[in-house]
């Protein structure tokens, strides 16, 4: 509730506030400040809008999902006022459910009470903080208490100092048992080989895990929490390399997989033979995967039997350029196998996005997407994919990289017959240009077929001089042919993907 419009006002050591609304400033320029009501005759609808102002009365807590140690103490001070209040409070558990910082053992406690009163389970982060011993003391007692109730928590999101990071897992080993637990993420404060242990939850029943992500950690790839039937979303990275065998194992049982991330993880270097669909993966939407080399990539697209909505593929420089034509091969069969791409943009570091629609549908926006971004100029990695990829039903092109030859322009115009639009960027407006005004005949134009050329606007670029003669001739070509050149007003998006 915006604070122009509320004002609460209280008495010290007194639980009887009013509500001040600010009337509109009068002839005279005077603000009139009238007394309504006592805040306890306001409807309880009402009293819920202000108390949640009361509670996070800034933006900035507003901003995340976490609710701070402070906030989370004014909430629970609220509870305590009187019965009606207390109800409130219980009934709004957007107000106390989710926990961060480093509350003390006694706060932590206070939430748990209001948690098994209303059969709500709790959200909790532990951020790590440089403490004084006796801080410290109570941190530990506040990690042993926790892991006692572990079995009222649903979100477990512990970001915590390396240094306890043992302590924490050890106590959950020792002492828990979360059978309502759903979300479950690990980042310690730096990256530790510490292995988390397979007697986590106290080795009790697996709980309902659907989230997992582990970040400078590492897990078995044969531990229970990885084979629960419900777990839908694994974000792993840095962990131990899998073997093919072993990938094979572990992806088999995890067919309720929809969004899978693996940094650093993939069978390296990849076996001889590859079984084509080995692995199914009916569920998965979104696939993100980083690897140094382009041979892992090429392996797992081939082993998984996927159709992911969104696909991105972090490419390294140190791919070995043998691969390349190969994983670009692979990645179009599967592509092709039963979508149409319509869309390709290319950003100014060569990274490339292509969305579109399965065959059978006209669904908007685009139903997939698959971004390959270039962490370097990897001239290779564009000039293949522009020729390996099937463009064939391509209507839009957004080129934005000046790192394409005028040879690879020809060859990529050639493949692009249903090409309607195509729009450049500042950067390769001056070689596009320049490919353009050796060629005036209109068939050795480059995109000639297309409707729409979009070029910056000369005031959003800097060299115009330098690209008024090309853009001129360029202009007067397309211009005698029923095809105008239209300039773009356009922001800096394009630059990465």
């Amino acid at each position: 509730m915006p604070s122009n419009i509320w004002r609460c006002e209280g008495l010290k050591n007194s639980y009887k506030y009013s509500i001040f609304p600010s009337a509109p400033i009068n002839n005279l320029g005077v603000t009139a400040v009238t007394p309504m009501c006592k805040i306890n005759t306001l409807p309880r609808e009402l009293l819920t809008d202000i108390f949640e102002y009361a509670v996070c009365p800034r933006l900035s807590e507003w901003d995340t999902l976490w609710q701070s140690t402070p906030v989370l103490h004014r909430t629970l001070s609220l509870a305590r006022v009187c019965l009606e209040w207390h109800a409130i409070v219980i009934s709004t558990p957007s107000l106390w459910t989710i926990i961060n910082g480093h509350p003390t053992p006694s706060t932590l406690r206070r939430a748990w009470n209001l948690s098994s009163e209303s059969n709500t389970p709790l959200c909790i982060g532990l951020n790590p903080f440089w403490r004084s011993p006796r801080e410290r003391q109570e941190y530990h007692e506040a990690v042993k208490d926790f892991c006692l109730q572990i079995h009222r928590t649903a979100f477990l999101d512990i970001h915590i100092h390396a240094h306890d990071l043992a302590l924490f897992l050890n106590h959950l080993s020792e002492l828990g048992d979360a059978p309502v637990l759903e979300y479950f993420r690990v980042k310690p404060s730096y990256p530790t080989t510490y292995l988390i242990p397979e007697s986590i939850f106290g080795g009790k029943p697996l709980p309902p895990l659907r989230y997992i992500e582990l970040e400078f950690c590492t897990i078995s790839w044969r531990s229970p929490l990885l084979q629960g039937p419900k777990l839908s979303t694994l974000k792993l990275g840095y962990q131990p390399r899998l073997s093919y065998t072993l990938m094979l194992d572990v992806f088999q049982n995890m067919q309720a997989l929809e969004v899978l991330s693996l940094t650093h993880c993939l069978p390296n270097p990849p076996p001889e033979v590859i079984h084509d669909g080995a692995v199914y993966l009916p569920r998965l939407k979104h696939l993100e995967l980083l690897e140094d080399d382009i041979e892992s990539y090429e392996s797992f697209l081939r082993t998984a039997n996927c159709a992911p909505t969104t696909m991105r593929i972090i490419t390294s420089p140190r791919s070995p350029n043998r691969r390349v034509p190969q994983f670009f091969n692979v990645l179009g069969r599967r592509v092709s196998a039963r979508r149409a791409i319509k869309i390709l943009k290319i950003d100014e570091d060569g990274g490339l996005q292509l969305e579109g629609w399965t065959s059978s549908s006209s669904a908007t926006p685009p139903n997939f997407t698959i971004a390959i971004p270039s962490s370097s100029r990897h001239g290779q990695m564009l000039t293949t994919a522009l020729t390996k990829l099937p463009f064939h039903a391509l209507r839009t092109l957004y080129f934005y990289s000046p790192f394409v030859s005028s040879l690879g322009v020809a060859a990529l115009s050639r493949r692009l017959p249903k090409l309607t639009k195509v729009e450049l960027s500042r950067r390769s407006t001056l070689p596009l240009c320049q490919v353009f005004s050796q060629h005036l005949s209109c068939s050795v134009i480059p995109f000639w077929g297309a409707a729409q050329v979009g070029i910056w606007s000369p005031s959003r670029i800097r060299d115009y001089g330098r690209l008024s003669v090309h853009i001129e001739q360029v202009e007067e070509a397309r211009r005698a042919g029923g095809r105008p050149i239209f300039f773009v007003e356009r922001g800096n998006d394009h630059r990465r993907l």
